[in-house]
């Protein structure tokens, strides 16, 4: 089986690592999504009534890789690495409620205890992520060192696995090689002996792969070969699901003009929408109508009255007061083949207003860098969320406190107070009511974003190859692949 993508894999933890390989050499507790729920390593699992105590028990017999048993005790110490190793798990994990290592206990060598500091609606998704995978706490210990007691050096090139293939080959950068682990406890649920992951950072050339026979699956296809694929490659098959996913235009708030909210609502009806669908996405997208992306629940688009109006978008600059002609920068992310066609159409209709936009063209890490900084005037931003609810969403990417995902430089206590009140609550109704609220307050208030569009998940597959669904996190579930 071979896979064609972009895999930017360069870390073997599981709580560090977003990459597809990275998630088959390791299980987790539990898989869940809208589409499956799976106990995966646990054989049975329960929440006490006040939602604040969970069970789980694991199966019997399972072992790693190394061939050390899967116990309770291994659980508990892989919370306590991810809570005081050198990872990015500890507001991961503040955010399922735990916050202390003895919140996790064992209670035989099969069944441990998380005692939540209170009920918590973000813990199933949270909970059931694969960053929470098990990793071999025997052999970690084997390689810790007083100055890296939970050898986080070691596993991050090294994967000490619980999940149905181990590593045969890999460089960053290059081909991954998985192959099927003898003793898996579910090996005979693993269809395929060997699974080959190329890493392929130009679109065309995955394109060129998966039409010539060299891959049976591929991802990151620009949307022109799709649109091709789809109508002249009868052993291929495209499929594209619609997923909560946002892209947006962000405006740095502390970067004048754009510190005005007439400047950014004037932003918004410079955006030609529909264009960007059809031009640069070729209909593989859906637009975005408002900080909460369609298929998240609470959505609403009411509070959206944006579309491309020039009319309206002069007026607004007029009223701000802010003189024109203004000079903006608009930083690109050269590696997204997205970012600079859309860029290019925004910068086409913003000069017709008065706004002269230079775009500033980046590759990914030097963007990335300046973009946590919060140092680009304008900007895009791509987000998909670990957990389908809109207050993990405010948590992340409207909190003034976050480092990492806040980039809009967006400091609004209202929103950081509405979501400390209804983030843990269990008034579904009231939380649903809030979350429409704060949508209110971003898209008509502050015009927080220019939301731009929502891309469809989408991979290309050859016919013959069995077994590929969608499950809700955009990850390929190897094991399962099969060929007829």
């Amino acid at each position: 089986m071979q896979d064609a993508l972009y895999d930017r894999l360069i870390d073997w933890r599981p709580y560090f690592s977003t990459a597809q390989p990275g998630r088959y050499v390791f299980n987790p507790l539990r898989y869940y999504s809208s589409e499956a729920s799976r106990p995966m390593l646990l054989e049975r699992f329960s929440l006490s009534p006040e939602q604040t105590v969970f069970r789980g028990v694991l199966r019997r017999g399972m072992r790693f890789q190394s061939g050390n048993p899967i116990t309770a005790e291994a659980v508990r110490w892989n919370f306590e690495a991810m809570l005081k190793g050198a990872t990015v798990s500890p507001t991961w994990l503040h955010l399922l409620r735990i916050t202390d290592d003895r919140q996790v206990r064992v209670v035989d060598d099969r069944t441990f205890e998380i005692h939540l500091q209170g009920p918590n609606p973000l813990f199933w998704p949270l909970f059931s992520n694969d960053n929470n995978a098990l990793i071999d706490d025997a052999v970690a210990r084997r390689h810790a060192t007083k100055n890296d007691p939970y050898a986080d050096r070691w596993l991050k090139r090294h994967a000490a696995g619980s999940g149905p293939y181990t590593l045969a080959a890999w460089e960053p950068g290059r081909d991954t090689v998985l192959v099927r682990r003898p003793g898996y406890w579910r090996e005979g649920a693993v269809k395929n002996d060997r699974v080959v992951v190329k890493s392929i950072p130009d679109a065309s050339q995955r394109a060129l792969l998966i039409r010539g026979g060299a891959a049976d699956l591929a991802q990151g296809i620009l949307p022109r070969d799709l649109a091709d694929i789809a109508k002249n490659e009868q052993d291929l098959r495209v499929v594209s699901v619609p997923i909560p996913n946002a892209v947006w235009m962000g405006m740095n708030w502390k970067a004048p003009p754009f510190d005005d909210v007439q400047v950014r609502k004037a932003m918004l009806y410079v955006i030609p929408y529909d264009k960007l669908i059809k031009a640069v996405w070729q209909g593989y997208a859906a637009p975005m109508t408002s900080v909460i992306p369609s298929g998240m629940p609470g959505h609403t688009d009411k509070y959206w009255p944006y579309e491309h109006d020039l009319k309206t978008a002069r007026r607004l600059l007029d009223a701000s007061g802010v003189r024109t002609p203004i000079e903006a920068e608009f930083a690109v992310d050269i590696t997204q083949f997205f970012q600079e066609p859309t860029a290019r159409l925004i910068q086409a209709e913003a000069a017709k207003i008065g706004i002269n936009i230079r775009l500033q063209r980046m590759r990914g890490a030097e963007f990335q860098a300046k973009l946590y900084r919060k140092q680009h005037q304008l900007f895009m931003y791509s987000w998909h969320s670990f957990a389908n609810d809109p207050f993990y969403n405010f948590r992340w990417l409207f909190n003034a406190g976050s480092a990492c995902c806040s980039v809009d430089n967006f400091p609004d206590p209202y929103v950081d107070r509405m979501t400390a009140k209804w983030i843990y609550s269990a008034d579904s109704a009231g939380r649903l009511k809030a979350a429409e609220e704060i949508q209110r307050h971003l898209n008509v208030d502050k015009a927080a974003w220019g939301c731009l569009f929502q891309p469809n998940f989408t991979i290309v597959i050859r016919k013959g190859t069995t077994g590929w669904a969608y499950y809700g996190d955009d990850l390929t579930r190897y094991a399962e692949l099969g060929k007829t």
